[in-house]
């Protein structure tokens, strides 16, 4: 009896496939990346018990995926488990979703009907859309208005394929889950979803020397709910409909939603140099504040929902439990901001074997050190700084700026000055091209701040307009450094 999954290298299919591996046979979907076969990637990924099951034939990869042409299955599937989705807000047309969301869901329903095996998939609770009142498990069209595109593609998936079981006698259950948080950051699956994405952005920002705090404003509404619920409840209830296959349509989410502050207050608690005040408006919004809006703008509607979510057949039949409390939301949020940091100083301390470190350190020892004395942006002769700036796998070096222009710049033992700018040599010479804005790398999690937080920022946006006039270009380099 070989149960089929797809999506297995996502959050849900893998943690699902890791429960199940060496319990039953199971056979996976799995794409061919650029430069990995299906079995390299899922292998990549898998933690030892399940790479066992792998290795002894237990766990079988199948390569490909249902919006192509399907190869044939080693073994018919007992039951599939369609939890493959594209999951992310980056598009408003709904066509660009429907050759996986939908397409994808219809081809699964197929598969199914051809074997006469049971069908489970993954919905998400969100098909809610703008309903203001409560979701029930059965309701599907109650004239709400989705959000998003990808909630658009998953509702008419969820119409299609209940359609197409009651057509062909296929046993369907559908599961709802609310926004499914992970208990920390693991290597090889994205961040996310929305609250873990604006937290990896803020943690960045880090001030360790007792310097002011940073506030940022966000466009919100306070008394929004947000539904967030453990990964690893929604994966047990995932495993016992497995084991016991049963028709209907099952919310995975949590039984209390939180209010949009609460999430915000969990956040802030795990911030060091920098919080974020909610606002009915946001008005006059500096720099760093646009910033943060642009990356929070597609997780804005979901700050002003009130539904609620049903959830009496998980509860009875899965024995859902998912509290969805405050604790154990801060809990989640320090668990990633400290494997975050723990990450970056990894970095940090990364041998010098990046091909990029030599054009580094020509960056600062023939180019920079050829500016001594010279005013970095015409207007800016006010500017004072004392700062270092670490390239993992180069070291640092230590700037002095003083009225505007460049005192002295040269290697240094580690973070010295008022504050340090921890970043890899590729993300330095984007900035030094002007390919990137240093206020761009703080809200992309790809630069660390230790010291003057506050100052930092200021500098940073401050010599951005240096990078601007005298980018790091072939050309540049050849005749400033001559």
């Amino acid at each position: 009896m070989t149960l089929l999954v797809t999506g297995a290298t996502g959050w849900l299919g893998l943690h699902l496939v890791e429960r199940l591996a060496g319990a039953r046979p199971l056979q996976v979907l799995v794409r061919r990346g650029e430069h990995a076969t299906a079995r390299e990637r899922l292998e990549h990924l898998l933690r030892a018990p399940a790479r066992a099951a792998l290795d002894a034939g237990a766990l079988h990869v199948v390569e490909g995926d249902l919006a192509g042409d399907l190869p044939p299955l080693p073994h018919p599937p007992s039951g599939v488990v369609h939890l493959a989705a594209r999951t992310d807000f980056g598009s408003d047309d709904v066509a660009d979703y429907r050759a996986t969301n939908v397409d994808g869901a219809l081809r699964a329903a197929e598969l199914a009907a051809r074997h006469g095996c049971p069908l489970l998939l993954a919905s998400t609770a969100y098909v809610a859309g703008d309903h203001a009142g409560v979701f029930r498990e059965d309701d599907v069209d109650v004239g709400q208005r989705p959000n998003n595109a990808y909630e658009e593609s998953k509702l008419e998936a969820e119409r299609l394929v209940r359609r197409f079981a009651r057509r062909r006698g296929v046993t369907l259950a559908v599961v709802r889950p609310g926004i499914v948080l992970p208990p920390r950051p693991r290597a090889g699956l994205a961040t996310g979803p929305g609250p873990l994405v604006h937290l990896e952005v803020l943690a960045g920002l880090v001030g360790d020397r007792g310097d002011r705090v940073r506030e940022l404003r966000l466009e919100a509404d306070p008394g929004g709910r947000l539904n967030l619920v453990p990964l690893d409840d929604v994966v047990a209830a995932l495993a016992r409909l497995v084991e016991r296959p049963a028709a209907g349509t099952f919310h995975l989410t949590a039984a209390r939603s939180l209010r949009v502050d609460e999430v915000q207050e969990a956040a802030n608690a795990c911030l060091e140099g920098v919080r974020v005040r909610l606002v009915p408006r946001l008005e006059e919004p500096d720099r760093y504040e646009r910033l943060l809006a642009r990356r929070a703008a597609v997780y804005r509607p979901y700050y002003g929902l009130r539904g609620r979510f049903d959830r009496a057949r998980a509860e009875q039949q899965l024995s859902l439990a998912a509290p969805g409390d405050r604790a154990w939301l801060q809990d989640v949020f320090a668990a990633h901001v400290a494997d975050w940091r723990a990450a970056a100083r990894a970095r940090e301390r990364t041998p010098r074997r990046d091909p990029l470190a030599a054009e580094v350190r020509t960056y600062f020892g023939a180019y920079l050190a050829g500016l001594r004395g010279r005013v970095l942006v015409p207007g800016l002769e006010s500017l004072r700084a004392d700062f270092t700036v670490t390239v993992h796998g180069v070291g640092s070096h230590r700037l002095r700026i003083v009225a505007g222009a460049l005192e002295d710049v040269e290697p240094a033992a580690g973070a010295a000055g008022d504050y340090d700018y921890s970043l890899t040599a590729a993300d330095f010479l984007d900035v030094a091209a002007a390919r990137s804005r240093p206020s761009q790398l703080f809200f992309e999690q790809r630069v660390q701040v230790r010291g003057d937080l506050f100052q930092a920022l200021a500098t940073a946006t401050a010599l951005e307009d240096f990078f601007r006039l005298y980018p790091w270009t072939a050309d540049s380099r050849k005749e400033r450094i001559a």
